[in-house]
């Protein structure tokens, strides 16, 4: 953007005054073209960065980052799009932008991005699923399964989820019984209790089970890990 001088002013670099009272010094007049040029300077960014100009006083910013971005990852042909959370790891692990080029911390990256898969594993871990069915389908991660029993129930298992983990694989499931009528439980096929005894569940209360296998589902080892009082 080319700066305009005050009005009067031949030197096309000649500063800006202010006037001063004491000394009866005039201020400098800013010539229009100055006001006009700052403006269209502002909205001709905000309007290639596809926004609409309005009346807000944050919109450059917006504008400024949305362009950078674009550049960056949204350019046409050899362009590359990346998810947010893969970009702010990537940018906190250390992205730096040498002659041109973009150098990357990719050891830092890689431990944060870690982080963040890890953290989102263990969200996933303390997840309850209400079960619409009979059918226990254990996967991978641990499972936790919820549901609410008014009559007698016999569970079933789906384990084609689980049937090409390593062999030895132990993998463990958390089934939450809500017994709101006392009903009895049974499992197709059967699964061993700890104890060689299933344990009594008569009381409208809930009811978690933990079942664990070690040969894809083939079969299930359970116990009652815990009893409350219903919600």
């Amino acid at each position: 953007m080319k700066k305009y001088p005050p009005l009067g002013e031949t030197n096309p670099d000649a500063p800006y005054k202010n006037a001063d009272v004491t000394t009866g010094e005039k201020g400098s007049h800013p010539d229009a073209k100055a006001f006009e040029a700052m403006m269209l300077e502002i909205i001709n960014a905000i309007k290639k960065a596809g926004y609409t100009p309005e009346d807000r006083n944050d919109q450059l910013g917006d504008a400024i980052l949305k362009i950078a971005q674009n550049g960056l990852f949204g350019s046409v042909g050899d362009g590359l799009t990346i998810a947010a959370g893969v970009l702010k790891a990537v940018v906190a692990g250390g992205l730096k932008f040498d002659g041109g080029k973009i150098a990357l911390n990719l050891h830092d990256s890689l431990q944060i991005l870690n982080s963040q898969l890890a953290q989102a594993y263990l969200i996933s871990l303390s997840k309850a699923e209400d079960m619409a069915d009979n059918v226990i389908r254990p996967q991978i991660t641990r499972t936790i399964l919820r549901k609410s029993i008014t009559a007698a129930t016999t569970f079933t298992f789906d384990n084609s989820a689980i049937a090409s983990v390593p062999d030895g694989t132990h993998v463990t499931l958390e089934l939450h019984l809500n017994m709101k009528t006392v009903s009895a439980i049974s499992f197709n096929p059967g699964v061993e209790w700890d104890g060689g005894k299933a344990p009594t569940m008569n009381k409208v209360r809930d009811y978690w089970l933990v079942l664990r296998t070690e040969n894809k589902g083939t079969s299930w080892k359970a116990s009652l890990g815990s009893d409350f009082n219903a919600y």
